[in-house]
C-alpha cells in the first residue's frame, strides 16, 4: 500500500533486522531483543572495566586472554548492531550461531574464582531450564515440519522445470505431513495445470484444470495476502472460462496491491478477453 508507484518489486524481507523483527513478532519481540541486548552489553562492559582499566592500574602484567575475548565480543556485537540497520544479517544461520557464541562470551568472562560453590535457587533453576524447554519445542516443531518443507522444495523444483508428474508426486507426499502448508497446495495446483496443458482430450484437460483450481483456492485460503497464489488462481479460472469468478479474484488482488503495474496489465487482458466473449 505504501511503496511508491515507481517501485514495482514486492520484497518479502526488510533489509533491516529490527524492522523485520517488529513485523514478525511485534512490540513484544522488539522489547525482548532490547532487554537481551541491554543485559549482555551491561555485563560485557562491566567485565571490560574489571579486566581492563583496573588490571592496568593494579598490575604490570597486562596480557589476558579473558580481556581479549571480551573486547572481541563487544566489537562483534557492536558491528552487528550497526550493520543490522542496513541488512538482514541474522537471517543467515551462520551469523546467528556466531552471535550465540559471542553473547555466551559476554555472559561468562571465563575467569576462575576461588569461592565455594553455591546451590542454585529455584528461580535460577527455572531460568536455566527455560532455554532447554524452548530448544525442545523448536526441535519437535522442526522435526514435525521438516518433511513438508523438504517435499515443498522438491515440488518447487519440479514445476519450475515443467515436470508435472514429479511435481504432483512431491506435493501430494508433502501434504500428508503438513496439510496446512500453502506452498504445497500451490505447487499441487501448478502441477495439475501442467497436466491440463498437455492433456490429449478436452475432458481430461478440464478435469485437471478444475482440480488445479481447487488446490489453488486452498492455497489462497491459507495465505490470502499472497499475490502469486491469487494470480495463478485467476489465470486458471480464466482458462476454465469461469470469467466472473476470475474477475472477482482480480478485483481482490488489486485491492491488496493497487500500485502493481503487472497486476493491472493482467487485469486489463482479462477484461479484453471478457469483452470478446459472445453474450449468453
Amino acid at each position: 500500500f505504501f511503496r511508491a508507484p515507481t517501485m514495482q518489486r514486492d520484497p518479502v524481507f526488510v533489509h533491516n533486522d529490527y524492522l523485520q523483527l517488529l513485523a514478525e513478532y511485534g512490540l513484544l519481540g522488539v522489547a525482548g531483543l532490547g532487554f537481551f541486548l541491554a543485559v549482555h552489553l551491561r555485563y560485557g562492559m562491566r567485565n571490560f572495566s574489571r579486566l581492563g582499566p583496573k588490571r592496568v592500574a593494579a598490575s604490570q602484567r597486562l596480557s589476558s586472554n579473558a580481556l581479549a575475548l571480551n573486547v572481541g565480543a563487544l566489537a562483534a556485537v557492536t558491528s552487528f548492531v550497526v550493520h543490522s540497520i542496513f541488512d538482514f544479517n541474522l537471517h543467515i544461520p551462520a551469523n546467528v550461531l556466531l552471535l550465540a557464541f559471542v553473547f555466551a562470551v559476554l555472559a561468562n568472562d571465563g575467569v576462575m574464582r576461588e569461592r565455594a560453590p553455591v546451590a542454585a535457587s529455584p528461580g535460577q533453576k527455572i531460568w536455566r531450564l527455560a532455554p532447554a524447554f524452548v530448544g525442545l519445542v523448536l526441535l519437535i516443531q522442526g522435526a514435525r515440519l521438516l518433511p513438508g518443507e523438504y517435499f515443498a522444495e522438491r515440488a518447487r523444483l519440479a514445476v519450475r522445470d515443467q515436470q508435472a508428474g514429479p511435481g504432483l508426486l512431491y506435493a501430494g507426499s508433502g501434504l500428508k505431513y503438513d496439510p496446512s502448508n500453502p506452498d504445497l497446495h500451490y505447487y499441487l495446483g501448478i502441477a495439475r495445470l501442467l497436466f491440463a496443458d498437455s492433456a490429449s482430450s478436452p475432458e481430461a484437460a478440464a478435469s485437471f484444470r478444475n482440480a488445479a483450481i481447487t488446490a489453488l483456492e486452498r492455497a489462497r485460503a491459507l495465505a490470502p495476502r499472497e499475490i502469486t497464489y491469487g494470480l495463478e488462481l485467476a489465470t486458471a479460472l480464466e482458462s476454465a472460462q469461469r470469467l466472473e469468478e476470475a474477475t472477482q479474484v482480480f478485483a481482490s488482488l488489486l485491492r491488496l496491491d493497487p500500485k502493481s503495474d503487472s497486476l493491472r496489465s493482467y487485469y486489463e487482458g482479462h477484461l479484453n478477453l471478457q469483452r470478446e466473449q459472445p453474450p449468453t
